[in-house]
Parts: C-alpha cells; structure tokens; sequence
C-alpha cells in the first residue's frame, strides 16, 4: 500500500561485507543458443537459496578455437529484515589444448552497484583490467600458474586421479582481484555419491587456500575431473536438475553473522572498556595470535586453523591529532605503505569524481588529521545507511547509500585520493541488536605518521574514534561466530558493568510507551546507563543524545532519525514525534518541465532521488507553488508545500523540505523529513491478547472493559486497535472469537465503517447472509460512495 515504506524504517547500521549482488547482471553468455547446460543447488547453513547454471560450448576467439564455461550464480538472502539478492556471473574461455584459460570476465551487480573485470591472458603474463573500478595490473604467470574455472580441475584430474598422487600444491589465479594464490590439494577418500538420481563414482579431495585459511571438500567426478559437489564455510554446492531454480527460499543471514549475548548497552558508542570471551571462526587472511594483539586490543588464548577462542580486551586510545603528518602529506618514500595510496578494486582512488569531491572536503585543513576527520564526518553524514548498499567506493559516493563496507571503502578512497594512506579494518561490533549482539562489521583505519594507523568508523557517525565494542580480526577476513559472551565493559566516565543509575526528574518526564495508532508500533523510552534510550522493537536500544535547540533527540549512531516530545497545557508529555531524515540528490529536470516557473524558484527544480528507498521526487513550482509527488505513494496527487523560514511543509505537516547548497550556493540536493506520531501509551490490546489465550475472548472482553472503566491513561483505545486484534484472530481461524471482538468494536464506535465492514465481511464468510446483509447497509449508509457494499446488499437481497 505504502511503495516508498522503506524510507520510514530504521535501516540498521551492522551489516555484512558484500562484495556484491546482482539482480539483473550484464549478459556475457557466449553459450545461450547452444551447448551442455548444468544446474548446481546452493545451500547455506542447510537452507536451499540459491543455484547456478552453468553452460559449456565451443567458439571462437580471435580466431582460435575456445571452450567456454559460463556460470551464472544467484542467491537470496535476508539481512536485518531487508533482502539481498547475491550473485556472480564469471566466463572462462579456454584453450582445449592447453586447458588453460586465455580469457576470464567476471561481472557482479546489485540494483546500481557494478563491478566487473576482465582478465586476458597471453604467454607468461594476464592483463587484469576493472572497467568499472578503473584498476588495472600486469600480472606475471609462469606456466606453472592455473587458470581454471572453478567447475572442472584438469590439473587435478591429471595428477590426483590418472596418477595416483594424494597431495600438492599449486599457484592459483584469482580474478577476481587479479593475484596468484598458493593452495593445496590432499586425497581425503574415494566415494560414491548419488546425484540427480544418478550413482558418480568421485575422489573426495581438501582444497586449503594458504592465503585466507579457508579449507574446502570437493567430490570430483573420477571420469572426467568435474566438481560434483562443494563443501565448506557453511556452504553445501551439489550437481541438481532445473527444478533447482523454482525451489530456492530466503536465507537468513543474521543467524550466521551475528552473535547474540543477551546483554544490552544502550550507550555502546561511549564503551571505553571492554572484555569478551570469545569462538570464532574467521577466513579471507592467515590469523594469528599474535596478529590479534594491537594497539587498544589484547588478546589472550589460541587460534587453531582460523578457529579463535579466548579472551579479547579492548581499551582504543583516543588521538587528538598530536604531531599529525603536514598536509598535504608526503608518503611516496614509505614503501609499506604504497598499497595503501593506490586505487584498488572497489577503493577507486583515482577515479576523477572521488579526486575532485576529496580535495573539496579537505581544502584549508591544517594537517592530515584534520582532513581526515573531515573525510569521515563528510561520509557520516551524507551517506544513508542501506543494505546492501553501494559496496564500491565509488558507486558509494553516487548513489548515496551504503552498507559498513561501502562507507569504510569511500573513506579510503578519500584519503587515499589526497595522499592519505588508508586501508579497510574488518571484524565485530557489538550493537544492541538482538537484545545485544556482535555482528561482521568493517571500519576505516588512517595512518598518522609516528602515531600509526589510528581507526575511525564513518558509518556509525564515530568520525575520529572506534569505541571499545571493535574486535578487529583482520584487513580481509569473515566473521562467523560461534559464542561470544560479555565478560564486563565500561562507560567512557568511569561506569562499570551492573550498575543501574537512578532515572533523573528530565529523563522521567520522557519515559513509557507511545503509539503510532496508524501502524500500532510501539516505541518504549527508558532511562538507561545514563541517557535515555528509545526501544524500536525487533531492531535496536537506541541511546539518545540530549535534545538539540529545536527540542529533537538524535540517537548517538545515526542522524537518519530523531524523536521530540510535545506537552500538554499541564506539562505532562503526551506525544511523541518520529523524525525520519532522507537525503536526495538533484538531477536537473527538462526545460520543457520548467515552463511557467518564476525565476526565483528554477535553482530549486529537479529530480532528486533516494536510491536505498527507490524513491524519486520532482520538484516543481506550478503557480509558485513548491510541489512533489506524495512521497510515500499514498496518493497518485501531487501535494503542495507551504515556505516556513528556510524550509518548505505540506499541509497535513508530515512532510517538511530543505535544500543542501555546495560552497557556490548551488543547490546539489534536497532533505525529506517525515514525521509521524505516537501517542503516550500502549494498545489495551497488548494486555487483553495475554488474558485471551489464557482464558478465552469473554474473560479478554472483560479485562477490556476493566482497564476502560479504571480510566487508566497509560493504554489506548480505538477502531483500529480492535480491528487489528479481531483479523489477527481470523488469520488463525477463530472465527467465533474474531465476531466477537468484531462486534465489541461495532459495540464501542457504531460510526466506524471500519468496524461494520469488518463485521459485514466476517458474517458473510462464515454464511451468516442476514446478519451480513444488516451491516452492510450500515457501512453504505455511513459511507454512500461505497460500490462494493452496494453490490453486496443487492446480492444477499437476492437469496
């Protein structure tokens, strides 16, 4: 009903590192109007939710003679309740004499995000090449280099199954990111596996990759080296039929990339102090214990094959830009740090729009710190959270959205683009939520000169610091916990894990329930550890900061939203207001659009667009008037906006607009703000629906008129609370229990359309045609537009 509602959700800061997905990717199948075509079942953690197609043909190719193998990968997976389609499309173009591939294309894509590269090979040397990062290398690949796809190993097949050896080693091309790996490859046993009702007689093979840690099963196919199945990291891949592709569902990732423990810190962004007994499972790098130990993290315990289990203290010093490096600085003669100030894939540091906007945001900093911090603050604030987000750095910076991953590699790209080394830090977080929770998270770590690399994280709005719930596990690596547990923390201040705070008369006034009596969501406010905190059910314990002049309390991770407070003529608070904050960019619209416009007005036209919501808003002046779209789609008419200082606001005052200006006084984008509002309390429902499951719907109706009667402001009564509780008790097929509350709320608002439809339509499923016919006369006399009710009556008059 809503299409644009994902504006108005809490889009959660904790996120995965996507490398990317795709929904419609480009179309690089050399093999669609022939060939062998294969279906492979993806499972994650036991649950089908993905496949692969893969083809084979043979081509051309400058001329030679080629065998194509193409594979088109899609997965679906839930993330913090949004969903993310992930993918891979790869094709490999292979010289059958040789089986070596010549030519490697690589594409991912999600919603706008792209990234793709192309590998060539000639001789003893492969071109890699991103066309939509920039990046570019040479690679050096002797003859001993394997260029396979990851669908048919002829090294293997020569030298495990013809020959008989049971162990080697290899250097491996990634293309990917376009560099050689060394992996090696143990005879584990020999087996007989049935596969789309088939019997393949496989040698089950270990592959470890000695760069990531990361140890894979494969089933290959004894008569022609062909990989039947895949097994590691939780994922079970497995020759299939067609019908694979019809019988994939969701995957819930939050299962796999969050740790739950059970404690909540509202005010997690002050954490100073924390220890965390820890057993984790991490791949993409070599993980030490030694490596685990840094500055601001102690860690005491084992790693065992990527498996850390032990104890982890975290106490990050805060830099205050002591002896900072000039700026600009001057790092070129610093050979460890070279990687660090180059473009790579996904951190496009060279690409000119990230030059021009780095150099914008820094111009007239004093030294390196301060352009950095401002980098961050930059990326803090005008980059939304959205899953899964920009994900490359550049595709980050246009479309305006991004997960941890993307704000993290725009960051870096920022400071590399002004000769700042920087580099990507990848771990654990907590947050609060699931009731508090460490969730894969990645931040951003400068480098200061003599105080070295000093981290930051943009995504959570922690600009110049981390705060001590970061576990950094590595530059490149997976989180995949197995427990975690919360031994003790402290507060920035000197508080202590276990101490509760008595609620102060200011933080009082703002405690309880409120209601958005559209939706029926509650929002709890509670005083804990020190601030008040907002309980936005199922997703986070927001700690808020304290109100700013214009009375709106901001949580401490993020200035998407915001709440403020409205009192009663007895100064009692019996209201709350849900800020929701979307930043749009501006696209200038057709001459032919503006014709009309007063002058004063075209700088403000445009399209201005939110791309993690999909939304997209003319602004047009008919009149002198500012109008848009509705921007929640409510209507297909377009609403007017009213100027009230230096921000415009429709009539119902749920929508207010600000332009953002660039240094020129350019107007370059646009803020939506949209508010909605909560009474003071809770549905009587939330205490009626407990008494009827344990008794029944006349002892439910009973408390009802109790709680009613009592006079009890702390819980709220209307149409649509009973409305909701009766459909939630149709959808679970009590009918007689759905009439009865059906009639309680006819009972109690006799004018409500609402509540004698709702009945109407209840009498007439269940056969009950008088009764159906009664009140839907009612709801035409209450409402005469209403054709369907007339066409009802008409009917039941007829039996």
């Amino acid at each position: 009903m809503k299409k644009n509602e994902n504006l108005i959700k809490m889009i959660p800061l904790i996120c995965t590192i996507l490398i990317a997905g795709f929904a419609n990717a480009q179309e690089t199948n050399p093999c669609k109007t022939g060939g062998q075509t294969c279906y492979f079942g993806v499972e994650i953690n036991s649950i089908l939710c993905g496949y692969s197609v893969e083809t084979y043909c043979n081509g051309m190719l400058d001329g030679k003679e080629i065998r194509y193998e193409y594979s088109d990968v899609t997965l679906k997976m839930s993330l913090l309740g949004a969903d993310v389609d992930v993918g891979i499309q790869t094709m490999y173009a292979i010289d059958p004499a040789t089986e070596r591939a010549v030519k490697i294309e690589m594409s991912f894509k999600n919603n706008q995000t792209v990234v793709a590269s192309t590998t060539n090979i000639s001789g003893d040397t492969a071109y890699f090449t991103s066309s939509t990062s920039g990046v570019s290398k040479t690679i050096p690949v002797d003859r001993d280099v394997i260029f396979a796809s990851q669908t048919r190993y002829p090294n293997l097949f020569t030298d495990f199954i013809m020959d008989g050896i049971s162990e080697k080693k290899y250097k491996v091309y990634n293309p990917m990111n376009g560099e050689v790996a060394v992996k090696g490859y143990t005879k584990k046993s020999e087996e007989d596996i049935i596969l789309c009702d088939s019997v393949f007689h496989t040698l089950v093979v270990e592959e470890t990759d000695f760069s990531s840690g990361i140890k894979t099963l494969l089933w290959l196919n004894k008569s022609d080296g062909y990989n039947l199945r895949v097994l590691g990291e939780g994922r079970n891949i497995y020759l299939a039929d067609k019908s694979v592709t019809s019988r994939i569902a969701l995957a819930d990732m939050d299962n796999v990339l969050f740790a739950k423990v059970g404690k909540v810190i509202p005010d997690f962004m002050n954490l100073s102090w924390l220890k965390v007994r820890a057993q984790i499972n991490s791949f993409g790098e070599n993980i030490t214990a030694e490596s685990l130990n840094r500055p601001g993290q102690k860690f005491s315990g084992s790693v065992t094959g990527n498996y850390i289990d032990g104890i982890f203290e975290i106490e990050p010093a805060r830099y205050t830009g002591e002896n900072a490096p000039p700026f600009p600085p001057d790092f070129r003669g610093s050979p460890g740090l070279k990687q660090y100030l180059e473009a790579e894939l996904m951190i496009e540091s060279d690409d000119p729009l990230i030059i021009s906007e780095a150099f914008r945001i820094t111009g007239g900093s004093k030294d390196s710190w301060e352009a950095a911090v401002r980098l961050s603050r930059w990326v803090a604030e005008n980059i939304a959270g959205a899953l899964p987000g920009g994900i490359s750095a550049i595709n980050t910076l246009k479309t305006q959205g991004a997960e941890c991953g993307g704000h993290s590699r725009l960051l870096a790209a920022f400071c590399r683009a002004v000769g700042i080394p920087a580099r990507l830090s990848i771990g654990c977080m907590y947050s609060t939520y699931y009731t508090g929770s460490f969730g894969q998270h990645a931040w951003t770590e400068v480098y200061m000169g003599d105080a070295g690399w000093i981290p930051v994280d943009a995504t959570i709005s922690e600009t110049s610091y981390i705060d001590a719930g970061h576990i950094r596990l590595g530059e490149s690596v997976t989180f995949r916990p197995v427990e975690m547990e919360i031994l003790d923390y402290k507060i920035a201040g000197g508080q202590t894990a276990g101490i509760d705070l008595p609620v102060s008369g200011t933080f009082k006034a703002y405690t309880g329930s409120y209601t958005d009596m559209e939706s029926l969501t509650v929002y709890d406010f509670r005083f804990n550890e020190g601030c008040l905190a907002a309980d936005i059910p199922g997703q986070w314990l927001l700690a808020l900061n304290e109100p700013d002049d214009q009375g709106r309390w901001f949580p401490k991770i993020t200035r998407q939203m915001a709440f403020s407070f409205i009192k009663n003529n007895a100064g009692i608070v019996e209201k709350m207001i849900l800020h929701r904050f979307a930043t749009m960019k501006r696209v200038p619209l057709q001459d032919s659009l503006l014709k009309g416009t007063p002058e004063e007005y075209l700088k403000y036209t445009g399209n201005y667009s939110f791309a993690p919501a999909r939304l997209s808003l003319d602004v047009l002046f008919p009149g002198g008037i500012l109008t848009t779209q509705e921007p929640l789609g409510r209507s297909n008419e377009r609403i007017g906006y009213t100027k009230k200082g230096d921000v415009w606001t429709d009539e119902t005052g749920i929508y207010e607009i600000g332009f953002t200006t660039d240094s020129e006084n350019e107007i370059t984008g646009m803020i939506l703000a949209v508010k909605t509002e909560f009474l003071r309390g809770e549905p009587v429902t939330e205490v009626i629906e407990p008494v009827i499951i344990d008794g029944g719907v006349q002892e439910g109706l009973k408390k009802y008129d109790e709680i009613k009667n009592s006079g009890d402001n702390g819980y709220l009564f209307s149409e649509n609370v009973l409305n909701r509780l009766g459909y939630r008790l149709l959808n679970e097929e009590r009918t007689d229990d759905a009439i009865k509350i059906f009639c309680k709320n006819v009972q109690e608002y006799p004018e409500s359309f609402m509540a004698n439809d709702a009945l109407a339509e209840t009498y007439l499923k269940t056969g009950q045609n008088t009764l159906a016919l009664q009140y839907f006369l009612e709801t035409v006399k209450l409402n005469p537009d209403y054709e369907y009710g007339k066409k009802m009556i008409e009917e039941l008059k007829d039996k």
